[in-house]
């Protein structure tokens, strides 16, 4: 019986733990697009149900509603028709946050099929390449990129706040580039396509780019 009352008691942490932590996210997400609520017809107080699993064992709130995609359905940056002789990065299937992503934004994957007006779909050649590390060696090999340990950025946080940090404290996830490294998927300002920075002056894309 005490057993049983320690596991309920773990998972009731768990789960105010996640609603503590997606309160200010919500907050963010009111009336944005990725307020799902709207598309859905469904109300959630923290509108973090709607993609995340909150009443799961995992850490909050990564626990994911969709179906994750596979990366290997993915035509990358980098390959066929598109390919760059000044591209320095390996970049391999997408992974990591990209995938929670895409299985919205591709337009062919998990269960919001339809709610992503951005239809990506499985040609990424023609975008951004994410998922790929991005570290002081490539920015080394490329001579165009800064060196992400050492360049200092000021972002847009998920709650809103102004944060200051290295590229690889505040723009990368594990050591590599995802959309998250540029979208602020929780707040920023959705005309500029929910960017952590305004790109007037393609200011967003010389953070990374020293061209």
């Amino acid at each position: 019986m005490q057993v049983g009352r320690q596991r309920a008691g773990v998972r009731l942490g768990l789960v105010c733990a996640a609603m503590f932590y997606c309160t200010p996210l919500a907050a963010q997400l009111s009336n944005s697009p990725h307020d799902l609520d709207s598309y859905l017809g469904t109300w959630d107080a923290d509108r973090c149900g709607v993609c995340h699993l909150l009443n799961t064992g995992e850490a909050a709130p990564i626990a994911w509603m969709s179906q994750l995609p596979e990366g290997s359905r993915y035509t990358v940056y980098g390959s066929g028709r598109l390919r760059s002789p000044s591209l320095d990065a390996w970049i391999g299937e997408p992974d990591g946050s990209s995938l929670m992503c895409l299985s919205c934004h591709d337009g062919v994957s998990g269960s919001n099929v339809g709610h992503a007006p951005e239809g990506l779909g499985t040609d990424l050649s023609d975008d951004h390449p994410v998922s790929f590390v991005y570290d002081a060696a490539l920015a080394a090999r490329d001579g165009f990129l800064a060196d992400p340990f050492t360049t200092q950025v000021t972002l847009e946080g998920a709650d809103g706040s102004m944060r200051t940090g290295s590229i690889d404290q505040l723009m990368l996830e594990g050591g590599k580039l995802q959309c998250v490294s540029c979208h602020n998927v929780h707040g920023g300002n959705a005309a500029s396509g929910r960017l952590k920075m305004s790109n007037d002056g393609s200011r967003l894309c010389t953070t990374c780019h020293l061209k």
